[in-house]
């Protein structure tokens, strides 16, 4: 990946700081109707209805501008892998559920027992982000499954693309730490197509921080 791939990358994400944009659940529409799966297609058509329908509460964010992330890591998952199973496409879409949307019965019951405990494995401490003991039982815990391991790679390279339009150097440094000492050993295990992605991704990161 060169430095111009890159910001085409990601001046495509910067639309979706717009309070009515919908251009990354568009994109995820198009390439879940494009494996003609209607099985397939169906139940992560319907699961991605549901997941609109819940209340969500991050800060300034619209629901719009908060779901666009969980669509691109989807997508991201499916482009790399267009016959995965419908259940890491589903996490993909709620992964971080539990931090911005209330817990509710009917949550529970429509993802089920498995997928809550996916999710909570998934959902980050922000009280404690940056204690690295904190971080090292973290990802002890994602490592236990597959699935999670799987989404948690797919949410940071997502991530790495917007990185730069954080304004604190402090966040960028411990996050680029966090990708080479906990993410990277994910991605060498469990999707070693993406290393050289990930390597200059943070590479280039590193030469944007002074920028």
């Amino acid at each position: 990946m060169t430095l111009n791939e890159f910001n085409k990358q990601r001046e495509s994400r910067l639309p979706s700081k717009s309070k009515s944009d919908a251009s990354d659940k568009k994109l995820f529409l198009s390439i879940v109707k494009k494996r003609k799966l209607e099985a397939s297609t169906n139940i992560l058509e319907d699961f991605s209805k549901y997941i609109e329908t819940l209340e969500y509460d991050h800060g300034d964010l619209t629901k719009a501008q908060y779901l666009a992330h969980p669509f691109r890591v989807a997508s991201l998952l499916l482009q790399t892998f267009p016959d995965i199973e419908d259940d890491y496409v589903k996490l993909a879409l709620c992964h971080n559920v539990i931090e911005v949307s209330y817990l509710s019965p009917n949550l529970i019951e429509t993802l089920g027992v498995d997928m809550i405990s996916y999710v909570k494995s998934l959902t980050v401490d922000r009280s404690c982000q940056w204690n690295w003991e904190y971080k090292k039982n973290y990802y002890h815990d994602i490592s236990k499954n597959k699935i999670t391991k799987v989404i948690k790679i797919f949410d940071k390279l997502d991530n790495l693309f917007l990185l730069s339009e954080s304004k604190v150097k402090e966040i960028k440094m411990n996050y680029l730490s966090e990708i080479t000492n906990y993410v990277m050993p994910l991605v060498v295990l469990e999707t070693p197509s993406l290393i050289d992605d990930f390597k200059t991704l943070v590479k280039i990161n590193y030469e944007l921080l002074d920028q």
